[in-house]
């Protein structure tokens, strides 16, 4: 899958319908045009560092 660029934004969204879907990474990936493994690290991140583990470097 090619990726794209995403805001800060668009992440949190992401994340926050992918936590009201049971963690379902694959329906939430297939949604948001990303890809499964990125949208399960940005999961990760967020429920170890909050907003603050999605930012950019």
């Amino acid at each position: 899958m090619e990726t794209r660029k995403t805001t800060l934004d668009e992440r949190v969204e992401i994340i926050k319908d992918c936590i009201e879907h049971d963690f379902n990474y694959n329906l939430i990936a297939k949604k948001y045009f990303v890809s499964y493994s990125q949208v399960r690290r940005w999961t990760l991140k967020y429920k170890e560092n909050g907003i603050v583990g999605l930012e950019d470097r």
